[in-house]
């Protein structure tokens, strides 16, 4: 079976309601399954299971899923881009911490969506700032 239809049928496993068992499933998938993962989640409509899928690309622990979380965090819906910050914190490290500072200039269409984002961005910065400090 190829990654894309493995991925496709824990999806579907988790449309289901399984969403446990598919969660530890995809995050235990031997490979690399980033390609395959970001494109699924690319053609995926449900923000529900977008979100999902952001989770468990940054919770593989592979620093490849950075660019991925960088793309999320400035151009998806506000499920995938908290589960982007989280990952970016997850990580705390120097790549992440650019990353969260390059997205406070993310335009938002509604001035209300905007200060959510901006709120949970702050947080986010100072959360791996305050790691980076103390890993030192």
């Amino acid at each position: 079976m190829s990654l894309a239809r493995a991925i496709d049928a824990i999806v579907e496993t988790f449309r289901a309601g399984d969403e446990e068992s598919a969660f530890f499933t995809l995050i235990e998938l031997p490979g690399d399954i980033l390609p395959a993962l970001i494109e699924t989640f690319r053609d995926e409509q449900s923000s529900g299971i977008r979100a999902f899928l952001v989770k468990a690309a940054w919770e593989r622990h592979e620093e490849a899923v950075l660019p991925f979380l960088s793309e999320v965090l400035h151009g998806a819906e506000e499920e995938s881009w908290q589960q982007a910050l989280d990952g970016l914190v997850a990580f705390a490290t120097p790549q992440s911490l650019e990353i969260l500072q390059s997205a406070r200039s993310r335009p938002f269409a509604e001035e209300s969506a905007n200060r959510r984002f901006q709120l949970w961005l702050d947080e986010a910065i100072g959360q791996v700032m305050y790691e980076l400090r103390a890993k030192k």
